[in-house]
């Protein structure tokens, strides 16, 4: 599943791959599609997700604001480099087309003040 979000800082774009435990990241403004091991959701929590953002979008150009949780800082991993395309699912790769492909380490960071009140959206497409 692809979801969409939007905040202050920016577009980000996720793909979730529960099968390979794999999560994909692009960021609006990088040509970097950021790649990293995650197991944090399975196929059922994924698809529930989905579920509901449709639910709740009945207009599919409608954004939905997202509760606030903790900000991930993602880098690219020096160590791994860039991603052996193999391994990639043939969405995922069309998910990043056009972007050249790392691995990728995700740390959670302390939540950002709110400022001026911007809500961050999200959306499933």
């Amino acid at each position: 599943e692809t979801f969409y979000t939007k905040s202050q800082d920016g577009e980000t774009a996720i793909m979730y791959d529960t099968k390979n435990e794999l999560a994909a990241y692009k960021f609006s403004g990088l040509h970097i599609c950021f790649i990293t091991e995650d197991s944090t959701y399975n196929e059922d929590e994924v698809e529930d997700m989905a579920d509901q953002c449709e639910k709740d979008n009945e207009d599919e150009n409608k954004v939905e604001e997202a509760d606030g949780g903790p900000n991930m800082n993602i880098t690219i991993d020096e160590t791994r480099g860039k991603v052996d395309k193999s391994v990639l699912t043939q969405k995922m790769l069309d998910f990043c087309k056009h972007h050249e492909i790392y691995w990728a380490v995700s740390r959670q960071t302390a939540p950002a003040a709110a400022s001026d009140g911007a809500a961050n959206s999200r959306q499933k497409r």
